[in-house]
């Protein structure tokens, strides 16, 4: 029993912990990025006050799909996120909430966040590494997401490095 809440612990805590997700903030950091969805609000703000860590498919999504714990928590699914933004997405998947995403910078409604600018959301999903078409994306496209995520990630983290 004791082994089993280590290991739930644990994995609640890749996020917390992982070096991997930890440079990348560093980079989001110093290169003043926003956060995820977030108009105002700097990744630094997140860090240092209460934030989530947002699956970007989300979690309850890749369960109901029967999608194992240990691929809904990889660190290419996180992005820092306002609670808020976080509770409204819930369990939709990327094709539901990034097409309303996208949707309100045509008509102005606030549904997730405060970007109502195509060019501003856009520059958004670009500092989050966030592979183009994931307003399209459904669980078969998760994989990909993830792989093309994750060589995003990279850049970034190299950007950022070069910077030092």
């Amino acid at each position: 029993m004791l082994l089993t809440a280590s290991n739930t612990l644990s994995k609640q805590l890749i996020h917390r912990t992982s070096p991997y997700f930890r440079i990348f903030q560093a980079a989001q950091v110093k290169l003043c990025d926003p956060g995820f969805l977030s108009k105002d609000i700097k990744v630094t703000d997140l860090i240092l006050n209460r934030c989530d860590v947002h699956h970007l498919f989300p979690k309850e999504y890749l369960k109901e799909a029967k999608i194992p714990r240990g691929r809904y928590n990889q660190i290419a699914n996180f992005a820092l996120a306002q609670t808020e933004i976080n509770i409204a997405i819930g369990a939709r998947a990327p094709s539901d909430y990034m097409k309303a995403v996208f949707a309100q910078c045509g008509n102005g409604k606030k549904k997730y966040g405060g970007i109502t600018d195509l060019e501003q959301l856009r520059e958004n999903l670009r500092v989050h590494c966030i592979p183009e078409g994931i307003e399209n994306m459904q669980i078969e496209d998760y994989d990909g997401f993830l792989s093309a995520r994750r060589q995003l990630m990279a850049q970034r983290i190299k950007e950022y490095v070069s910077m030092l």
